[in-house]
């Protein structure tokens, strides 16, 4: 089971490689590709997924295929995920597809998720 701790600790590790600046979708096009090799609208040469796919991918999840929200993906490819863990993703995947960087897209998601004080 992947638990809230695994993807909070992994979201860290993606922020600190790409940067607390960066932002996924400059033009808050709420569109999310979860793998790398999808169009990213942030890169031409589309060297990363969006946050989410890429904490996944690095907790081992494949996720070359999903194109739905990450619950429905949850559910559909019968992913053993902590609710607080479903939770936490979809708010910083809300975020970050509205054009917010992802520094601030981890604060978003804790506190609106109560995971602030965790």
């Amino acid at each position: 089971m992947i638990t809230y701790g695994q993807v909070r600790a992994m979201a860290t590790e993606v922020v600190a490689i790409r940067g607390e600046s960066f932002v996924y979708s400059p033009m808050g096009v709420g569109m999310c590709y979860y793998a790398p090799d999808a169009p990213n609208p942030a890169e031409s040469k589309r060297i990363s997924g969006c946050l989410i796919g890429e904490i996944l991918s690095k907790l081992g999840v494949d996720i070359t295929e999903w194109v739905d929200s990450v619950d429905s993906e949850i559910r559909h490819h019968h992913i053993r995920v902590e609710n607080r863990a479903i939770n936490w993703m979809q708010a910083a995947q809300e975020r970050q597809d509205l054009g917010h960087a992802w520094g601030e897209v981890l604060k978003y998601a804790d506190k609106l998720t109560g995971m602030d004080d965790a």
